[in-house]
């Protein structure tokens, strides 16, 4: 597998490679990245200094938008896996944040009493 450096859109000093590595062109050095990111990514971050401020980046969305998309992502949406954690263009997929599962509806047989029987009015 060929290993590809495309500019990000999103930052374009930042140069992302296919396997999830970004190379700082005005500075010359690889940005330091994490494995995981517990809080706000499902993947790996790296955090980039530039300009005396440091930013976390979301690795698997920098991949996406630079060898993908090729444009930037809103904040709605995010990337997961599609099998497995390895980072390549194609195992990444995009979607919304917030998205929920469908919902499964059960149908309710059946009437159960809670005093025991059909008839559950009692007069004493």
């Amino acid at each position: 597998m060929k290993i590809e450096s495309r500019p990000s859109p999103r930052h374009p000093e930042l140069m992302i490679t296919t396997d999830g590595r970004i190379y700082d062109s005005q500075t010359c050095k690889w940005v330091n990245t994490s494995p995981v990111h517990q809080y706000t990514f499902r993947g790996p971050a790296a955090y980039w200094t530039t300009m005396g401020k440091t930013y976390t980046l979301d690795v698997l969305k920098m991949v996406y938008e630079a060898h993908v998309s090729r444009e930037m992502l809103t904040n709605s949406w995010i990337i997961c896996f599609r099998e497995g954690d390895e980072i390549k263009p194609e195992n990444l997929k995009k979607t919304r944040k917030y998205q929920k599962d469908e919902k499964i509806i059960k149908t309710y047989v059946g009437h159960d009493c809670w005093l025991n029987g059909d008839d559950c009015v009692y007069m004493w």
